[in-house]
């Protein structure tokens, strides 16, 4: 159940994103001069990435409420989320690196990637903690719970 919230919010994210782009199509356009990585995947395939990671999103979902409504123990649905839940983490490095880099780029600083020095002084305490849990406690969060899925299904 908690999967399908998790993964339910990650949707909704990703179809933002979808609308965001339809919206601002050039808004990562500044990601040529951050690198060659960040322009090809937020930039110049940016829209079809969204798209294929709600349909990613929606099969997890659909494949997770199958399970719900028919229990039985999940094996490679729990290896599937679990590379999704990796895919997430690094599509968040990714676009947080690019945003860093942008902020960079603008106020004519060397470009480092991993320095997120400039990134926590223009947010707020509660708009640091938002972006975290995005990108770090909600895939952590798939991570971990299929395993215990597995867990209470087969010895409860």
């Amino acid at each position: 159940m908690i999967n399908i919230v998790l993964i339910g919010l990650i949707l909704l994210s990703d179809v933002s994103l979808v609308m965001k782009y339809y919206q601002k199509p050039n808004a990562y356009a500044l990601m040529s001069h951050v690198s060659s990585i960040h322009y090809y995947f937020l930039h110049q395939i940016g829209l079809q990435f969204a798209y294929v990671k709600v349909a990613i999103s929606l099969l997890l979902i659909i494949s997770w409420s199958h399970k719900l409504i028919y229990p039985s123990k999940v094996v490679l649905l729990k290896y599937a989320t679990f590379f999704y839940s990796l895919l997430w983490i690094l599509i968040g490095v990714l676009v947080l690196s690019g945003i860093v880099g942008t902020l960079q780029y603008s106020t004519s600083l060397p470009i480092d990637l991993y320095d997120f020095s400039l990134l926590v002084q223009s947010l707020t305490l509660l708009q640091l903690s938002k972006i975290l849990s995005v990108v770090i406690i909600l895939p952590l969060g798939l991570m971990v719970l299929p395993k215990l899925y597995n867990y209470t299904l087969t010895y409860v």
